[in-house]
């Protein structure tokens, strides 16, 4: 994308070099901030479920309190009217009609019972689906992580202080990881190794 220091230019440890098109890295930056956004969009909707599902639980327990009440009483009815029949002060059709709200009483606090358990366990998977939520959040962060490293390579800078030389980098170049584009010598520790021919 850019070049930013021309042949025999003094350098400092730490200056941009190089700058590489970072178009790409942008976009997969972007696409891994937006599955973070979309992993908590996820969470926080299964959290609202999970309120409004605390409310069914709390209508439910209420439910099988009145049922239970209801079963209660109907099973005690019963219960008054069997000496009354066996005295002849009520008919068996009485007895019979008390009995059978008794049983239906019974089912239906059974009923809420189970409609009870059944939203708690709902409650449950509710839970389950945001730790799920969570967790591809996490991994999105982490690629998000990632790319963020890759988007900052797009910058190449000088390691050590020193001359640009040898520069065969050029703009709109296409680079391959580890291609040489320049050389950066340490002018402070130049040396010579000479072997002299004898004569």
């Amino acid at each position: 994308d850019a070049v930013l220091v021309r042949e025999n230019q003094d350098v400092a440890a730490g200056q941009p070099l190089v700058r590489i098109d970072p178009r790409d890295y942008n976009a997969q930056a972007e696409q891994f901030q937006a599955q973070v956004d979309i992993a908590r969009a996820n969470a926080d909707a299964v959290r609202a479920q999970i309120a409004e599902q605390e409310s069914s639980v709390a209508a439910a327990r209420a439910q099988l309190a009145a049922a239970r009440q209801a079963a209660t009483f109907a099973a005690g009815e019963a219960r008054r009217y069997a000496p009354l029949v066996a005295i002849g002060a009520e008919n068996a059709q009485a007895l019979a009609d008390r009995r059978n709200q008794a049983a239906q009483a019974a089912d239906q606090e059974a009923a809420q019972r189970a409609a009870l358990a059944n939203a708690e366990r709902r409650i449950a998977s509710l839970r389950a689906q945001v730790r799920q939520a969570e967790a591809q959040g996490e991994a999105a962060a982490a690629q998000l992580k990632a790319a963020g490293v890759n988007l900052q390579a797009t910058t190449v800078a000088a390691s050590i202080a020193g001359r640009i030389g040898d520069a065969t980098v050029r703009v709109g170049q296409f680079v391959q990881p580890g291609a040489r584009l320049m050389t950066l010598v340490p002018v402070a520790s130049l040396y010579i190794t000479a072997n002299y021919k004898e004569t």
